[in-house]
């Protein structure tokens, strides 16, 4: 069975998540503000890489997959809301949670929006893939900000190009 990490799982649609995984049998991590395994505050960047952190010491392995039941932000939101982010606090020196944030951004964002983007354009979606752990990578290893930076602007033109594939709007 697999292992979740499911935000927003105290109350709502969160805990309705929750409730049928467990009931499904898999291992399910719950992030909210109270009454979780993970207690974080993702409406904010120190909050996001908090709750993401938190999932990783919690989570036995195989690794975790991540769904967001909060309704208020879409997954392109998600992704780039954490990719800004992540390049922000890195520019301000902070490698392990500019790290965190960018996988934020790949777990919570790209993620979700990954399956329809393989059954349109299978390459793309893999150069996308490619491109953020390359970007996350970078990161842990304080490769310098040029370079980050780099990157970040071939990962955003890459996802411009996955948002018009998919026909999404702006």
């Amino acid at each position: 069975m697999g292992v979740y990490a499911v935000t927003g799982s105290a109350s709502g649609m969160g805990a309705q998540v929750a409730g049928r995984l467990t009931a499904a049998g898999h291992t399910v991590i719950g992030v909210d503000l109270r009454d979780a395994d993970v207690i974080a505050d993702l409406s904010t960047p120190a909050g996001r890489a908090t709750a993401l952190a938190g999932v990783l010491v919690v989570m036995p392995m195989p690794p975790v997959q991540a769904i967001s039941a909060a309704p208020e932000m879409t997954p392109w939101e998600v992704l780039e809301t954490n990719m800004k982010d992540s390049l922000e606090v890195y520019r301000k020196g902070d490698r392990e949670q500019a790290y965190l944030l960018s996988a934020t951004a790949y777990l919570d964002g790209f993620e979700l929006l990954e399956d329809r983007l393989k059954e349109v354009d299978y390459d793309l979606m893999k150069t996308i893939e490619q491109g953020m752990e390359q970007l996350r990578n970078l990161m842990r290893q304080g490769a310098p900000l040029s370079v980050v930076e780099n990157q970040n602007g071939f990962v955003q033109n890459l996802l411009m190009q996955a948002r018009d594939a998919l026909g999404d709007e702006q």
